[in-house]
């Protein structure tokens, strides 16, 4: 077919298209727009076929060894070419110079836009892409190369299809240099088809990967980046686009002062319309909170929002620069760039150098996020503007409950929601979730009520308040929702009260803190931490548990297993991600078998150590430093670090129960539901049986399902019974007297 019968057939083909309806509303598909290049450069290969055939010459037809072997008359056809002579002349240069007509909506044009490429560019970006496409482009660039091992472009073969003569053919070799624009933003790549080919012009181009996607249509996220990005969208849930007026009403209504998130938006929304690049620095300790302002970014500039969290990033080398890859996905998908850089083990290293340099060229908007100052000299990026988050004050939080519970048509005591306040640091748009899900709880309750305003249970606000608590800490510790209260707790005097010393300690923490200023001298310390020592079976978990239930709060009992580790450093990362998880989780953290953790430092002998030594100071300063309820529990107290005393604000003391403490901890054994026969004799047990708290709990439980299975009351000698396995379960032996004598017994005894 002549080249005239081809361009006929194309131009029917786009006219007979071009007379279709097309609706509006149907946007072509990647490929449909990348048709009309592809012609071109179809049109532009069939030319070149056909003049390299005239240079190869009749023999190289039925050749079959062709490319593998040289043959004198090549070399003779070799020297007759003038040096650097255009393999094809200037026919196939003329269709794909034609490229700068290609449609401005087309992928190629929007390419061409971003990176700002010529005409050469953009036809050196269609011949790479062509065999990522189609297979045949792979055969055809073989044949025109004379060489079946070369399958992909090579440079000298893009400069002969597009340059015009031979000068410009030299002169465009500059485009594949390291630092022209093809090569430095990552376009394309070149790379060694054969070994015999180490020159620039033997070398071939390969389209990149993420532009490869970005051609064709793609959405998924870059390998390189799977491991520690993620994409969000920004409307897919409770954060919608803002509104700068609502905005201002509700810090009115509320009596908060003006949320940053605000002007956040407007500054996103103004960069993203105006086409200017936007970095903003956030600071703050709260993550929900600084991830929070990003979605609110993303959804006012309509962009989806990337994640990138350099706390699990790989180390970067030479060979895999993530930080190229990361700033180019942004750039290529129109996405909002979030780094987050929270390291709560206080590391004072900066932000990486290599993410910073990569920023310094990016146009769109980008957030960079750390629990770090941003210092000027630190970043180096030009027109960075600054701005600090933080969970809001119990003030401003029950302000926020008032208002979001008055938005659903209800009300609350103000006392019960300044306790709430108070007790759960919860993110604005966390409370307004719970306060929509109080709403749902209530009308579950209360089905028959109308939607009048009404007054809401302090319940089932405290509830939904809770529920939306703790979810990080969840994945690093065990979750206990507490049951026991301080009457189920049996101690002496003192230890109980201290114990509610404890819980209102918590509980008026912001009067003394915020009201009366104590929180402005203390720059430390201003959490809760106690130590519970004492025997095993003593009561510390289950007064843990007491003190979280008074709270109304959950318990999270760290896994030593899951935190403690044989290699070096990994212990404080570990703990680091608890106490960072613990911040926003409204919660009591439980380290139980604390001596495990905190045990005392010792003289430095060799680097074991020291680096043991390194990990109980920090341990006293996340402690130090945690604005929480944090309870080590522990049966060795002489083994913990004497720097924990002064960090401590209370060490409640858990003794061996005397007498009197078990015959009460007897009476309390059996709920009030239990058949308790009256033959058991709590006085008799206390006397005769030494054994701790946990014990007696055991037997109770284990002398239940006794008499459950006989379907009768429980018995003493279902008791007698709970005992003898309690004796073998343990490997000890009690001192029972004659009380215990199966004679005395009233039933058969296992």
């Amino acid at each position: 077919m002549t080249r005239m019968n081809r361009r006929q057939r194309s131009d029917q083909s786009e006219s007979a298209d071009s007379e279709r309806p097309v609706s509006r509303d149907v946007v072509p598909s990647p490929l449909a727009q990348l048709l009309p290049a592809l012609r071109r450069l179809d049109e532009a290969l069939a030319i070149a076929v056909a003049e390299a055939e005239q240079r190869f010459g009749d023999a190289a037809r039925g050749d079959l060894f062709r490319g593998l072997h040289i043959t004198p008359d090549d070399v003779t056809r070799l020297f007759a070419r003038a040096p650097c002579e255009l393999l094809f002349g200037v026919t196939a240069h003329a269709h794909l110079m034609e490229s700068g007509s290609w449609c401005d909506d087309s992928p190629l044009g929007r390419l061409g836009r971003e990176y700002g490429l010529d005409a050469f560019e953009l036809a050196a970006v269609l011949i790479a892409l062509a065999p990522e496409l189609d297979l045949r482009y792979e055969r055809l660039f073989a044949y025109l190369q004379d060489d079946v091992t070369l399958r992909r472009p090579s440079v000298d073969l893009v400069l002969s299809l597009v340059c015009a003569t031979a000068d410009e053919k030299v002169t465009r070799r500059s485009y594949f240099g390291a630092d022209a624009t093809l090569l430095r933003e990552g376009i394309v790549e070149l790379i060694v088809e054969t070994p015999l080919r180490q020159g620039l012009s033997g070398k071939c181009i390969r389209l990149g990967e993420q532009f490869v996607r970005a051609l064709t249509g793609g959405d998924a996220l870059d390998s390189r980046l799977a491991a520690f990005c993620h994409t969000v969208d920004p409307n897919a849930g409770h954060l919608a686009e803002p509104d700068a007026t609502q905005g201002a009403e509700h810090d009115a209504a509320t009596g908060v002062s003006s949320d940053p998130s605000t002007e956040l938006t407007r500054l996103a929304r103004h960069a993203a319309e105006s086409a200017r690049p936007l970095c903003v620095a956030l600071t703050g300790r709260a993550r929900l909170a600084l991830r929070g302002a990003a979605r609110a970014m993303a959804a006012a500039c309509g962009k989806r929002l990337l994640i990138a969290d350099l706390g699990i990033a790989p180390l970067s080398d030479e060979r895999s620069e993530w930080e190229s890859v990361l700033v180019r996905e942004a750039r290529l998908r129109d996405l909002l760039l979030y780094i987050e850089d929270v390291r709560p083990n206080a590391d004072p290293r900066p932000m990486p150098a290599r993410v910073l340099q990569r920023l310094g060229r990016h146009r769109g908007i980008v957030v960079l996020a750390s629990d770090r100052t941003w210092e000027r000299n630190e970043q180096g990026l030009p027109g960075m503007v600054s701005y600090t988050l933080d969970v809001p004050t119990a003030h401003e939080r029950l302000a926020l409950w008032q208002h979001e519970l008055s938005q659903h048509g209800q009300l609350a005591d103000a006392d019960d929601l300044r306790e709430i306040a108070e007790r759960f640091r919860l993110l604005p748009h966390e409370i307004a979730d719970a306060a929509a899900d109080a709403v749902v709880r209530a009308a579950a309750q209360h089905p028959g009520m109308d939607g009048s305003r009404r007054a809401m249970r302090v319940a089932d606000v405290h509830a939904a308040a809770r529920q939306h608590s703790g979810h990080r800490l969840a994945e690093l510790a065990e979750r206990i929702v507490p049951s026991a209260t301080l009457e189920d707790i049996v101690l002496e005097a003192d230890a109980s009260a201290q114990l509610r010393e404890l819980r209102d300690r918590v509980r008026y923490s912001h009067r003394v803190l915020g009201e009366w200023g104590f929180g402005k001298k203390l720059r430390r310390g201003r959490g809760t931490a106690a130590l519970f020592s004492g025997g095993s079976g003593t009561g510390k978990t289950m007064a843990a548990e007491a003190v979280a239930q008074a709270l109304g709060l959950d318990l999270h009992r760290v896994d030593l297993a899951r935190v403690v580790s044989k290699y070096i450093g990994e212990t404080e990362k570990n703990l680091a991600r608890i106490f960072s998880a613990a911040e926003d989780a409204n919660t009591v953290l439980l380290f139980d078998e604390a001596d495990a953790l905190f045990g005392k430092r010792s003289e430095v002998h060799d680097a074991h150590d020291r680096y043991a030594n390194i990990e109980i100071s920090y341990l006293l300063q996340r402690i130090e430093a945690h604005d929480g309820v944090t309870i080590m529990a522990t049966n060795l107290a002489d083994n913990l670090d004497t720097a924990f005393a002064r960090r401590l604000a209370f060490h409640v003391y858990f003794p061996f129960p005397d007498e009197a403490a078990r015959g009460e901890l007897w009476r309390r054994a059996w709920p009030v539901a239990a058949p308790v026969s009256p033959s058991i004799n709590s006085a008799a047990l206390a006397r005769d049986l030494k054994i701790s708290g946990g014990s007696i709990k055991n037997i109770a439980l284990a002398a239940s399902f006794f008499a459950a299975a006989d379907r009768g009351q429980i018995e003493w000698h279902h008791v007698v019974r709970a005992v003898r396995r309690e004796q073998q379960k343990s490997g000890g032996s009690f001192s029972i007297s004659a009380s215990y004598d199966e004679s005395a017994a009233r039933g058969p005894v296992a």
